[in-house]
């Protein structure tokens, strides 16, 4: 081991000392996983892992382009790179700004938007254009090619901050479970190579339903590739409304972020936010009155 190796820990000590925050890491913007995970580390690769339509990709991308404005506000010449395998670079986009205006993306492609709202819509696009986002829709990519291309981008322009891929059981390969293991090891590889937090999306399998309770754990990643032992940190998003029927589907409500794995920051536990239906939207819970 390298003096170079101690002076580096050193270094982070009496920074972390010498600027205290609860959130040291970059923050997500839901202020109960922040202070939960400490936000996102660089050199930590962390999984969001949930069951179909629980919400993951709208939390990733809202998580990508929360930190993307940050970079914009805070003037950091940082981007974020956003690998999106499942929908297309337009629909990313439209649910976004959907979100952003308070506006059913279902009235945007009805095409019900007023004139105001029209107006309103069209200047938050103009505003996520000048974000420093890098938006990848390759289908099927395969982590060969992921890594790759965030070589490319290293070496042009601002330097990447955050990488996000959702999700990685839609990644290019034969084999699904050699895939799955294949590109998860290269995000893991990318993450330490590159020094940044890597951010991917998985899918879990029916067998969790089949509890009585189908809370996720950290066991049903396994058959899922290696990503149980490749990730640093394993979140589940859980919310258990969807699997009450007879209650308002559209209606706002709790979602639990489950924290299962954190092997270098923060600790386990659940972080408790709000979901909001009708804009796609994750925030933080109403404060007590």
């Amino acid at each position: 081991m390298t003096n170079a190796i101690y002076e580096q820990t050193l270094h982070k000590i009496l920074r972390w000392r010498d600027d205290p925050r609860e959130v040291w890491g970059q923050a997500t913007g839901l202020a109960p996983l922040d202070l939960l995970t400490g936000g996102l580390h660089d050199e930590d690769y962390t999984v969001l892992a949930g069951r179909p339509s629980m919400g993951k990709s709208a939390l990733a991308m809202q998580i990508g382009f929360h930190r993307a404005r940050e970079y914009q506000r805070l003037g950091e010449d940082r981007r974020v790179i956003i690998f999106s395998a499942e929908m297309t670079g337009w629909q990313v986009v439209l649910r976004e700004a959907a979100r952003l205006a308070r506006i059913p993306s279902t009235t945007i492609k009805r095409g019900e938007l007023s004139d105001a709202e029209l107006a309103y819509v069209q200047g938050v696009i103009q505003d996520m254009r000048t974000y420093p986002l890098h938006l990848d829709d390759t289908h099927a990519i395969t982590g060969e090619l992921v890594y790759e291309r965030l070589r490319r981008l290293k070496d042009s322009g601002p330097r990447i901050g955050l990488v996000i891929f959702d999700h990685l059981h839609l990644g290019g390969g034969d084999r699904e479970y050699e895939r799955i293991g294949a590109l998860s090891a290269t995000l893991q590889r990318a993450s330490k190579k590159l020094q940044v937090p890597v951010l991917a999306l998985a899918q879990l399998n029916r067998k969790v339903e089949d509890r009585g309770v189908p809370i996720p754990v950290l066991s049903d990643l396994r058959g899922t590739g290696s990503i149980e032992q490749d990730v640093d940190n394993a979140w589940f998003i859980y919310r258990a409304r969807k699997y009450d029927l007879t209650l308002d589907q559209n209606e706002a409500h709790e979602a639990h972020i489950l924290v299962e794995k954190a092997r270098n920051h923060g600790e386990l536990g659940t972080a408790v936010v709000e979901f909001v239906p009708r804009f796609t939207d994750f925030r933080n819970p109403p404060e007590e009155p």
